[in-house]
């Protein structure tokens, strides 16, 4: 079960990062420019969530959390995996909502993936 809801949240993060490219260059040159900074966060490798900690909610940090924690998952034992299911399965319900929180902000035509 949380292989699937794994497997789910990350191809919900790879949705995510279509869709806001696609707002983007479907929104013209313009815009693009505009947003050239925030995207270019976006990109940003090499860091971990606790440098977000006492961040504002962004699609970043979001992004940045969902690495660190599917990073962090993919080292562990199966035995452990198995022992915390249902912890890890509320650490992924956490992430879900962590995205859609940081959705919130590129309004509703990328919510709706």
């Amino acid at each position: 079960m949380n292989r699937l809801a794994s497997l789910r949240l990350t191809e919900r993060c790879a949705d995510i990062l279509i869709s806001v490219r696609g707002e983007i260059v479907d929104a013209g040159y313009t815009v693009a420019e505009e947003l050239h900074a925030p995207i270019a966060k976006l990109n940003e490798c090499g860091h971990t969530f606790e440098n977000y900690v006492n961040s504002d909610w962004s699609l970043h940090r979001a992004f940045t959390e969902v690495l660190y924690f599917l990073t962090k998952l993919g080292h562990r034992p199966f035995l452990k995996r198995y022992l915390k299911r249902d912890e890890i399965l509320f650490d992924i319900t956490s992430c879900d909502a962590m995205l859609t929180d940081a959705l919130s902000m590129f309004g509703v035509g990328v919510l709706f993936l």
